[in-house]
């Protein structure tokens, strides 16, 4: 092979490697750009929200009328549920503890008391799904799940049957990041039987589940804080899913 051949080969092998390198370089470059519009799409589409939330006025009827009372006879307790509408359904959600394993469980809602029959439940999760017919729970109203989870910092409403005392509403806020586990904190207070309760945003949307209370009492000023747990948005959308 003649020393012209190669040089000649070399240089062709050259310029189609410069050639896919800079084809290569503008393919990177587009989606490069691609991902930085996307990126800003999702900030600008967060701070409509977030305004959104901030201009929302919480509709605290609705909450109510959402809220049911839930009668759990074989442990002679009570918690509460809300009434859900997902995906053109309608459903009671609420927290399995307050159900357990009895199949004894009524649920009153508005001036109606009917029994409710138990569709699934998730003990690791702390949740339970009933289903009661609609003829017999014409006072109560149904809310939507809410298609953003709560952020940390974020005002929240909850509604639930504290000591049996119904449609009970308080104020406060998120404290831990709930897309982080499948439960979050928040400091409204909260107390025995608000379980099966739910937590609202601003545009009154499902956004939790009540779980938990915890207490804790401030020895030199003798105060009791109280905080509780709740299911998180990721978690309630994955147990309807399923």
């Amino acid at each position: 092979m003649k020393i012209s051949d190669v040089i000649f080969k070399i240089t062709v092998i050259f310029v189609l490697s410069l050639h896919l390198f800079s084809t290569r370089l503008l393919i990177s470059e587009q989606e490069s750009e691609i991902l930085q519009l996307k990126v800003l799409s999702q900030i600008i589409e967060n701070k409509f929200n977030e305004i959104e939330l901030k201009t929302c006025k919480p509709n605290f009827k609705l909450m109510q009328k959402a809220t049911v009372d839930i009668m759990n006879l074989d442990l002679k307790a009570s918690g509460g549920g809300v009434c859900i509408n997902y995906k053109g359904i309608k459903y009671i959600l609420t927290a399995y503890h307050v159900i357990e394993k009895s199949e004894d469980i009524y649920v009153i809602g508005g001036f109606n008391m009917t029994r409710c029959k138990v569709i699934k439940k998730d003990k690791k999760h702390d949740l339970a799904l009933l289903s009661t017919p609609e003829v017999t729970l014409n006072d109560v109203r149904y809310v939507d799940i809410s298609e953003h989870e709560g952020q940390a910092g974020e005002e929240i409403w909850t509604c639930g049957n504290p000591m049996g005392i119904q449609d009970s509403i308080t104020n406060g806020f998120i404290i831990r990041n709930p897309c982080q586990y499948s439960f979050f904190s928040y400091n409204a207070p909260t107390w025995f039987g608000s379980s099966g309760g739910g937590i609202f945003n601003r545009k009154t949307e499902l956004i939790g589940i009540m779980s938990r209370v915890a207490f804790d009492v401030n020895v030199i000023t003798n105060y009791t804080y109280t905080s509780g747990l709740a299911v998180n948005l990721a978690t309630i959308r994955k147990f309807l899913d399923e």
